[in-house]
């Protein structure tokens, strides 16, 4: 918020608690006419053609001051001491902030990553601290390569850029935050950036950097991880540890921290320690030996982003698998991260290194050269950071923790805990008592009027006192004079609060033409009759049967007898039904009514929906044309006798299609007729997420059996590819099947299990055979999944692009999945099935994948068996 003061010559900041300084002092040398404002609009001594802002101020001759006439409602009156008074202290007031320097200064900020990643928004904290206290403007470009590392997306965040650089104004420095940012500016120094100072920060690898400074001229910040103090806090924190697990990922950086890392080991001369790095396997691995590791191990995390295949996820996914997978200590080098599942570090702190790169940009700024400014080492930003919480599930005393090390989530003291609440329950605390203080006051004055006036009226008041009815008297203008304590009850006020009350105040807005009406027919009739709606001051109504005569005074004597339980319950009976109604059309399942010949009386719109019938077409159908299990009368009588049940049914669609449904009947009397009120809730996801349920239940069988099988010394490769076979034609339902290994020497498909592909059999043949390659490739159809090392399926063969046709009086193929057995990369077999009898999908491919990955393990194991035998026999034969 600011003011502008065009008296003092220019533009002046003020701040909203300065401004609010200004305005009290303005207050006590003032003279306020309640009630106050709800703020206070800047004012020129002329009226302000702001629009919203209407202010304008007078000369009172009469006062000898002047009077800002506001739009609020208010008044503030200055005599001329106070106008000196007020302009002295406004002046100085203002003046306190800094004269608003001018602007101009634009930086850019070139971010490696995206913006949910952990450590962007600590550095740009750091930078805008620095930068916006200088009036530097701050622009951010993300080139998000964590995620997407590849030539597309470089490709396209270049173009978007060199757009964007063309079209704003030029830009004063330019910030790279990370190794792949400064990696884009120095490539790009020529042509996007060219003449641009460059600043960097977050840089992992220094030598880089120190070269660039010397070469380029480029200067910044340099991420100076405390790697070795961080494993000198793993030995002492957890002194029964054996091995230190470092974990890293295919990332750069991640590389990068993991050759320091050796080189500090190597240095110290500790060799306890083992890699755990994802550059050379994937997630889904990674898990599985994570869950390995030892009791005694303890992981040190450099990078858990990107595995071997280039998948990508973000820190916090990447952070819950290895704390989901190993129940261990993990210790980290940076911020983020602790406080969800990370024991702690000596750790980088990204927001001072935003500070530093902060102070690096005003100096370039104020003239400075970058290559004349030195690299900044991070260390000195580094602190000693630690998880209470995690410290605690790990059993680690907080007693060994280096002095100066910060503690997250450890209790706060009550103070800490509750300031806001206790600040805010004074205030509240003392408003009360203002208020009390207030409403004290008034009351006292309402009880001595009160007392005066019932002590004034009490002799006239008696007789109406006892009626039981409610009684009033209105003048001829309806402003009440008299009411009795039934009339008071009746609309919700005191006994005296009634008294100069208008009728028409008791009444609806929207009868008030008609009672005006009835009112004037009584002043000329004498009498009337009528019924009418009452406001009570709660906001309920009261509903009344009036009767009013004519007093010879001129005055109207009214009688009121409260009719409200009678109406409400013939309104209640009215909106029980409507409710009722109601709630059946908008319930999300369908719903029926029919009587006991079948017939419907009511449906919802669901059912309507459900069964693609309009409400019309609906209601002429008999119940036994959507649900076929009533067909039978004698079933269908005996069914709805019973008062209440839950059963499963099949309900036939417009279209024809069917719907498994569980319906909820009750038998209820409705005009002394027994009806049926029927719910029905399609319930297809429940059964299908029951079948898949089994699927999975058959399909785990299948594993235990492999895999009881593979701990077998009888095991053989046939005899696991026939158990292979047996259950891929079992869980995908197909027809044919066959089970291939590749040969290691020729490369060809030696098939294992088959079955004949001739028409009208399906066997399983004993005989070897095999599928070759054609010029270093496996030719037609079957060959897809073997040159991929990829599976799929195809509902239509022959229309696949790799289709070449089967050989004559081979069965027809009618659907197609096959899958490749890989095993560390290399596909070392096949699992192909053919013409089930409902089309394949994703479901079938999974399953289907699950078997050919134990039979690439089966192939493995047994090789490495048979190996292991050749190479023993060789052994003794030199012996």
């Amino acid at each position: 918020m600011s003011v502008l003061l065009p008296a003092l010559g220019g533009p002046i900041r003020a701040t909203v608690p300065n401004l609010c300084i200004a305005v009290l002092a303005a207050l006590a040398c003032g003279r306020l006419v309640p009630p106050m404002p709800h703020r206070l609009a800047a004012f020129d001594g002329k009226s302000n053609t702001e629009g919203r802002r209407n202010e304008k101020i007078s000369w009172s001759a009469g006062s000898g001051a002047y009077i800002v006439h506001s739009p609020y409602n208010f008044k503030l009156a200055f005599n001329n001491d106070m106008r000196s008074t007020l302009i002295i202290a406004a002046i100085l007031l203002l003046l306190v902030p800094a004269m608003a320097g001018a602007r101009g200064s634009r930086v850019l900020l070139l971010s490696a990553y995206h913006p949910s990643f952990p450590s962007f928004h600590a550095q740009v904290d750091g930078l805008r601290e620095v930068l916006s206290a200088n009036n530097v403007d701050l622009d951010v470009e993300f080139m998000d390569s964590k995620r997407f590392f590849t030539p597309e997306n470089l490709g396209n965040f270049t173009r978007l850029l060199q757009y964007k650089l063309e079209n704003l104004p030029p830009y004063d420095v330019l910030v790279v935050a990370d190794d792949n940012a400064l990696d884009y500016a120095v490539e790009n120094r020529d042509t996007l950036f060219k003449g641009l100072p460059v600043v960097f920060l977050g840089i992992n690898n220094a030598q880089k950097a120190m070269r660039l400074h010397r070469t380029l001229g480029m200067t910044g910040v340099i991420e100076q991880v405390s790697m070795e103090q961080t494993v000198e806090l793993m030995r002492l924190l957890l002194p029964d540890t054996r091995n230190v697990v470092v974990l890293t990922d295919a990332t750069p950086s991640g590389q990068e921290d993991l050759k320091r890392f050796k080189e500090i080991m190597r240095l110290r001369g500790d060799e306890r320690y083992s890699v755990f790095d994802l550059s050379t396997m994937r997630w889904e691995d990674a898990s599985t030996m994570l869950h390995r590791l030892s009791s005694r191990d303890a992981i040190l995390l450099l990078s858990c982003y990107r595995d071997q295949d280039g998948k990508t996820v973000d820190f916090e996914e990447g952070l819950g698998v290895v704390t989901g997978s190993a129940n261990l200590p993990v210790f980290h080098l940076w911020e983020h991260g602790i406080g969800k599942g990370i024991v702690g570090g000596k750790v980088i702190s990204f927001t001072e290194h935003g500070r530093l790169a902060g102070e690096l940009v005003l100096n370039i700024l104020a003239g400075g050269k970058p290559k004349d400014l030195p690299v900044v080492t991070g260390g000195k930003a580094n602190v000693l950071l630690f998880d209470k919480l995690a410290l605690e599930r790990f059993h680690i005393p907080t007693s060994l923790l280096p002095q100066g090390s910060v503690l997250l989530n450890s209790d706060p003291t009550f103070w800490e805990a509750n300031r806001v609440l206790l600040i805010e329950v004074g205030v509240l605390v003392l408003m009360l008592v203002l208020v009390g203080a207030c409403l004290y006051r008034i009351n006292r004055a309402k009880v001595r009027v009160n007392e005066q006036l019932v002590e004034n009226e009490k002799q006239y008041r008696a007789y109406m006192e006892n009626a039981p009815d409610g009684v009033l008297v209105f003048d001829p203008e309806g402003v009440i004079l008299q009411a009795n304590a039934a009339m008071s009850e009746m609309v919700g006020y005191g006994e005296d609060r009634l008294a100069g009350e208008s009728i028409f105040n008791l009444l609806p807005a929207a009868v008030h033409e008609r009672a005006r009406a009835d009112l004037s027919s009584l002043l000329r009739t004498s009498a009337h009759t009528g019924g009418y709606e009452l406001l009570r001051q709660d906001g309920k109504y009261a509903y009344v049967r009036f009767n009013g005569v004519l007093l010879d005074n001129g005055n109207i004597l009214g009688f009121c007898q409260d009719v409200t339980e009678i109406k409400r319950k013939s309104d209640a009976q009215k909106e029980s039904e409507m409710l009722f109604r109601s709630l059946l059309e908008q319930a999300g399942d369908s719903v029926f009514v029919c009587d006991m010949e079948g017939h419907f009386l009511f449906v919802n719109d669901a059912a309507c929906l459900t069964l693609g019938y309009t409400r019309t077409e609906l209601l002429e159908l008999k119940t036994w044309e959507v649900d076929q299990a009533l067909a039978d009368s004698s079933r269908r009588m005996g069914f709805w006798s019973q008062n209440a049940v839950i059963t499963e049914s099949t309900h036939r669609r417009k279209d024809g299609t069917t719907i498994p449904t569980e319906l909820k009947t009750a038998r209820l009397k409705v005009g002394g007729k027994d009806v049926l009120l029927v719910i029905s809730r399609d319930i297809s996801k429940r059964r299908e997420k029951e079948r898949r349920e089994r699927s999975k239940q058959v399909i785990n069988q299948a594993q235990a059996e492999i895999i009881k099988s593979l701990s077998s010394h009888s095991a053989t490769v046939r005899s696991i590819a026939k158990q292979v076979y047996d259950w891929a034609l079992r869980l995908t339902g197909s027809r044919y099947c066959y089970v291939g290994m590749i040969d290691p020497r020729s490369h060809d498909l030696q098939i294992l299990a088959i079955s004949v592909m001739q028409e009208g059999l399906c066997r399983l043949e004993s005989d070897n055979m095999a599928f070759k390659q054609e010029d270093g490739i496996y030719p037609a159809l079957w060959g897809e999944s073997l040159n991929t090392g990829k599976g799929f399926y195809s509902n239509m063969p022959a229309n696949h692009p790799m289709a070449k046709g089967v050989p004559e009086g081979h069965v027809k193929l009618t659907r197609l999945l096959s899958v490749p057995c890989v095993y560390e990369a290399g596909v070392v077999g096949q699992v192909a099935v053919a013409n089930a009898d409902q089309d394949y999908n994703d479901e079938d491919l999974e399953t289907l994948e699950t078997l050919a990955n134990l039979f690439a393990l089966a192939i493995y194991q047994i090789r490495m068996e048979r190996e292991l035998i050749q190479a023993r026999r060789q052994g003794r034969d030199k012996d």
